[in-house]
């Protein structure tokens, strides 16, 4: 079993916290969501991924590198230019020219079982299968009541929203130009046209989110830490509000409320107040500093 993450975006949202780091090795409590995905994968029975790249790429080849990948064979596809999702996955064409595989955004933190929505896709008989739920901000894909897909709309409209999971046949790389930026759901419009078997697995009862901006990547760690995700507790290392990293340095009269984590290596000074906020490994936060709802790297506050 093979599957795609798809990790070449800019995250530009997040700027500029990404100009230090791309989205998939943001940590979360202070693993890399690259690792958890991957975590994630083997255990849904994935042995072989591809991982495509662009900007800050080397941080992701030098992370796939040193990281312990439990067996899974990992190749890394750099995009000199960014080929887009559809073009990024045809790049992928002789590693998962074999057999149905699973393609996860890099970007997403959810607990979908992803095992589950393969053995849909390998039963079912589609061409290709997106995994769906009801999120309302981007409910756009139109389905039938035989959980066809028919299209997708510019705006949400009270449809289905795609979590970024999907399992592909390999037949349908062919349908993807080669060598240029592509989207996905432009190669899911002609199979459509075609009258080809693109269907939904509805998915209810999971946590999902993107980290696409700063406010959801602080609300993901709130979530994880205040217990309002479930069934993750052996894939993360922190499981209490306030999550300690390696060889962290707390000085006197320093105050945690609500929730916190806080990477290896981080050097806290007197008197300082911090709440609902994610520091960084290797920050140093200055005496006195009042920290709420943020993300910090480096020194704190800046001079």
């Amino acid at each position: 079993m093979k599957a795609m993450i798809l990790a070449a975006g800019f995250g530009t949202r997040l700027r500029p916290l990404t100009f230090l780091k791309p989205k998939p090795l943001f940590p979360v409590l202070n693993k890399p969501l690259l690792a958890v995905i991957i975590e994630q994968l083997r255990r849904a029975g994935v042995t072989e991924i591809a991982v495509n790249t662009h900007h800050l790429g080397a941080q992701i080849a030098a992370f796939l590198e040193k990281y312990n990948l439990s067996g899974i064979i990992a190749h890394v596809l750099h995009e000199d230019v960014i080929m887009g999702t559809g073009g990024g996955i045809r790049n992928a064409k002789r590693f998962l020219d074999d057999a149905p595989f699973l393609v996860i955004n890099g970007d997403i933190f959810t607990t979908i079982d992803l095992k589950a929505a393969y053995s849909f896709h390998i039963a079912s008989g589609n061409t290709a299968t997106m995994v769906l739920h009801h999120y309302p901000k981007y409910n756009n894909v139109l389905v039938d009541d035989r959980d066809s897909i028919k299209g997708f709309s510019p705006r949400p409209d009270g449809r289905m929203a795609f979590t970024g999971v999907h399992v592909i046949n390999p037949d349908v790389l062919s349908l993807i130009p080669e060598g240029v930026y592509y989207d996905i759901l432009d190669t899911y419009r002609a199979l459509i046209s075609k009258g080809a078997k693109l269907g939904a697995f509805r998915v209810s009862g999971h946590y999902w989110t993107d980290i696409g901006t700063t406010e959801a990547y602080l609300a993901l760690h709130g979530d994880l830490l205040k217990g309002r995700v479930k069934g993750i507790d052996d894939l993360l290392p922190c499981d209490s509000p306030f999550c300690l990293g390696e060889d962290v340095s707390i000085a006197e009269g320093v105050e945690f409320t609500d929730w916190a984590s806080i990477g290896d290596r981080v050097s806290v000074e007197p008197y300082t107040h911090l709440t609902q906020s994610v520091v960084w490994e290797g920050a140093k936060i200055k005496a006195d500093s009042r920290i709420v709802n943020t993300v910090v790297h480096g020194v704190f506050p800046q001079d």
